[in-house]
């Protein structure tokens, strides 16, 4: 059940919006101001900090396109929290085609990623040596492999912590999908992260050939 502010805000956003709808444009200017910080907060887990504000600005802009298909069905803070993961997905779409990797910045939460998508042989590997840039690395390489959907499938899941159901809404997947998709991508984030993981013969062969 909904808290009584977060009722007056549902109402406050359809008037707003009937006001913009009818030609009164700036008016939209005060959805800006109301979720500004949720959208910035959301994008900011999904692509590199320089590209926050730009990835943010797509995601007015297309929501003010896209403003007559809101149906008021949920509110309009989840509504624009779609259009921003559909936002974020296509900077990443972006980037892949022009084969510009950007360096993502990983902090020492994100390092629980590998632990708990890889298996132990391969975080062993991994943090044998102990620099969390080599470790940093490592992860944005195996990242920077997959497809647009699978990276902010694995944001959703690691970076912002939400359950099956909440990813559906978000994504406006069913949570069967989910459920299946998030098994998918970290069975190939493993793989992906065991192919980096440096092998005991090659690391033997390393250091012979360094003596």
């Amino acid at each position: 059940m909904r808290r009584p502010q977060e009722l007056a805000d549902v109402s406050e956003d359809r008037e707003i919006i009937a006001q913009v709808l009818s030609g009164d444009v700036e008016w939209f200017a005060l959805l800006i101001s109301r979720y500004k910080r949720d959208v910035f907060a959301t994008v900011h887990y999904h692509v590199p900090p320089g590209a926050v504000e730009e990835v943010a600005h797509e995601t007015f802009v297309r929501a003010f396109e896209k403003l007559s298909t809101f149906n008021g069905e949920k509110p309009f803070k989840n509504w624009l929290r779609a259009i921003a993961m559909s936002r974020c997905m296509d900077y990443w779409r972006r980037a892949s085609r022009q084969r510009e990797l950007s360096v993502e910045v990983i902090d020492e939460e994100s390092v629980l990623w590998p632990r708990e998508s890889a298996s132990m042989s391969a975080e062993e590997h991994l943090l044998r040596d102990t620099s969390l840039e080599n470790l940093r690395r490592a992860v944005q390489r195996a990242l920077d492999t997959l497809p647009a959907q699978d990276r902010i499938l694995i944001g959703l899941i690691y970076k912002e912590e939400l359950n099956h159901g909440e990813i559906a809404e978000v994504l406006g997947w069913s949570v069967a999908k989910v459920k299946v998709r998030a098994h998918r991508v970290r069975k190939k984030l493993r793989t992906l992260l065991l192919d980096l993981a440096p092998s005991e013969e090659g690391k033997d062969a390393t250091r012979e050939s360094a003596e």
